[in-house]
């Protein structure tokens, strides 16, 4: 086999997986008289869309400002593969050997000699664990995003204080002087939200812990992370109230009448915006006598079998099973108009939670309606109607009693509503087999 006498060229090519393009180091050498092909993950993925295949780099648009970054990032590895080349004598190391060097040269792994001090500072990890994070098969965007939101406040918070965040930084006075951050102007956040935030710094912590870069567990003490509160910021719509929706006669603006159908799909079927697209034909089937539908839940990827009620089937036969599809920003807007011409001025009380204090106010109804007071509504409702909570997790895939009656909106008069008709004719059938004195 001829000797290779110039720089072997490095090739960055995609793995597609679900959708997304992973971009993987392809690099040909010879190494003791063997041609070796060496893949190496760089971490890194792109829109299958945006990359450019002869160029082996990725678009840079409008879209995707971020991309600029990414080709740094490759240039960078190119150069740092092709320097470890010429390092050792023209690719004498074996391609195990290879991808270690590069993953020390890049900051992915230390080397086995390396002592702490050259452990990767606090943001450093974060970065880390984040991009494994994003690397994983079964990686779940909204889960890394958190993450990256969380790296922002934390960086913005570092700068503004001109502090020098590091593993032993996080005790009680940053934990107390941070939270404070979050909750002052012109953030404002909530506090389940910095309760969120706390949650992840917890886990940052954790997460670097195990890998003995620190051995600071102040995070882990009892309150250290911020307790969440109780809020109302969501509604569900009664029974009595979707039967308005339902009598609403729209028939002369068919975007207002699409979203109302596909709202009655979701308050009774209990599924989640994103899985309402799939009811079809091929997913009815009949058991013991009973319309069923079975639908695999995008968000838990479990199977889930409920019941054809006459509101679901009445809309699905509207559409011959095909039904119409809308972003969940339109449809977030357009049910707000639905629910003001059904409702009217009908009001409930809200309780939110805004720069680290509970609060609430009296608002009308519709303003808060959205895609998720469909399956809230369906929760609520059927609970009010008796029906059993594990039927009910059997359909919403709540884990426990306890998470459903948190997610359920029931106001206290409707439960004492419901106490008193219960509780009356329990005592009224007492009364006839017991005899008066």
């Amino acid at each position: 086999m001829p000797r290779i006498t110039s720089t072997p060229k490095v090739n960055f090519n995609l793995d597609i997986q679900k959708g997304r393009g992973y971009i993987v180091l392809i690099y040909r050498y010879q190494f003791r008289g063997e041609r070796i092909k060496l893949k190496y993950f760089t971490g890194e993925f792109v829109e299958p869309k945006y990359w450019e295949r002869k160029k082996q780099r990725a678009k840079f648009t409008r879209n995707r400002p971020e991309y600029v970054d990414l080709n740094k990032k490759l240039n960078d590895l190119d150069s740092i593969v092709n320097q470890i080349y010429k390092d050792t004598a023209r690719g004498n190391i074996s391609p195990e050997d290879f991808k270690n060097e590069i993953a020390y040269r890049i900051g992915d792994k230390l080397r086995p000699e390396d002592d702490k001090s050259h452990i990767p500072n606090f943001f450093q990890f974060i970065d880390q664990y984040i991009a494994e994070q994003q690397a994983k098969a079964d990686s779940k965007r909204n889960t890394w995003k958190k993450y990256i939101t969380v790296r922002s406040h934390l960086q913005d918070y570092a700068n503004e204080r001109n502090l020098d965040l590091d593993y032993n930084s996080i005790d009680w006075k940053f934990r107390n002087d941070f939270v404070n951050w979050l909750y002052a102007p012109p953030r404002n956040h909530a506090i389940n939200t910095a309760s969120k935030v706390m949650g992840v710094v917890k886990l940052f912590m954790e997460e670097s812990k195990k890998l003995k870069y620190h051995d600071n567990d102040t995070y882990s003490d009892k309150g250290f992370r911020v307790r969440t509160v109780m809020t109302k910021n969501k509604v569900r719509l009664s029974l009595e109230e979707l039967d308005a929706l339902l009598s609403l006669d729209l028939s002369d603006n068919e975007r207002l009448e699409k979203v109302r159908d596909l709202f009655i799909v979701g308050a009774f079927s209990g599924l989640r915006f994103s899985d309402w697209h799939k009811i079809g034909k091929e997913q009815i089937f009949i058991s013991d006598g009973i319309e069923l539908i079975k639908v695999r839940a995008q968000k838990t990827g479990k199977y889930t079998a409920i019941p054809l009620l006459p509101e679901l089937k009445q809309v699905l036969e509207k559409y011959n099973y095909a039904l119409p599809t809308i972003s969940s920003q339109k449809f977030n807007d357009y049910i707000k108009e639905v629910c003001q011409l059904a409702l009217g001025n009908v009001t409930f009380m809200r309780i939110y939670s805004e720069a680290g204090r509970t609060k609430d106010e009296t608002i009308e109804k519709w303003q808060k309606v959205s895609s998720h007071a469909a399956r809230r509504s369906f929760v609520s409702n059927f609970l009010q109607l008796e029906v059993s909570p594990t039927l009910i997790r059997a359909i919403t895939g709540h884990a426990t009693e306890k998470q459903l009656y948190e997610y359920a909106d029931i106001e206290a008069d409707e439960l004492a509503a419901t106490f008193t008709k219960k509780a009356g004719a329990a005592l009224e059938e007492h009364r006839k087999k017991v005899k008066r004195i």
